[in-house]
């Protein structure tokens, strides 16, 4: 037919796109884009294998169709597992439930484990932010009340998305990678070092103030400040 290898590849691999976009039903039988709630959009019974097949038959690589499979269902997949972290943290959802719903997601969108662990990790980045970035605006302008209030709101949404992270079973979570100030993506890469030091510095002197005896914290306040340290 004349047609370019490149040009065909280029079309195999779009048909494949859209043969998981009508499997998803986020368009109709002329490939136009329809109306539907996010969160209902899934993979029908069957659709992996169909998918496996039309994959052999148009020649693509693994990496190619895995491409195309999680990047039309990742976007349906973060709106469902912010709202559970959110949940989680505002005390609404438990962290099982939190969890069974993040899980029953990914089985819905059938995602690939690391495809979620990267989609997880940056939800929970989002959600871990919000408060400090709330903190650094009273840091800004020497709101000490506010600055600690906030740094204890942020250690309480820590605390809720690891515990949701947790049920996950992953041997390989590592905490400390979402509070990386070397890594300007991690919830706390935005903070600069001079303020970090503010932040962290107001929160040890009002806990001391806040202690029983004014003058030294109990090993509860201790652990506390601890952790906020490890997230500054």
């Amino acid at each position: 037919l004349g047609i370019e290898e490149s040009v065909a590849a280029d079309l195999h691999v779009q048909t494949f796109a859209d043969e998981v976009k009508s499997l998803l039903g986020t368009v109709d039988g002329e490939g136009f884009e329809v109306e539907i709630d996010s969160a209902d959009v899934k993979f029908p019974a069957g659709s992996m294998d169909r998918l496996a097949q039309l994959q052999e038959v148009l020649g693509l690589t693994e990496e190619d169709a895995s491409y195309e499979i999680s990047s039309e269902a990742n976007r349906h997949f973060e709106g469902v597992a912010l709202e559970a972290m959110e949940g989680a943290i505002s005390g609404d959802m438990t962290p099982e439930d939190a969890w069974e719903a993040i899980a029953t997601r990914r089985d819905d969108l059938c995602l690939k484990e690391e495809s979620m662990k990267s989609l997880l990790t940056s939800i929970v980045m989002q959600a871990l932010g919000k408060p400090l970035e709330e903190t650094l605006t009273y840091a800004k302008v020497n709101n000490e009340q506010q600055v600690y209030e906030k740094l204890l709101d942020a250690l309480e949404a820590k605390l809720a998305c690891f515990a949701v992270l947790q049920l996950s079973g992953w041997e390989d979570f590592d905490e400390s990678h979402f509070f990386d100030p070397t890594n300007s993506n991690s919830a706390s890469g935005f903070i600069d070092e001079a303020d970090r030091m503010k932040m962290y510095q107001i929160f040890l002197v009002r806990s001391v103030r806040n202690s029983e005896s004014g003058e030294e914290l109990t090993d509860d306040m201790f652990d506390e400040v601890q952790e906020v340290q490890s997230m500054l």
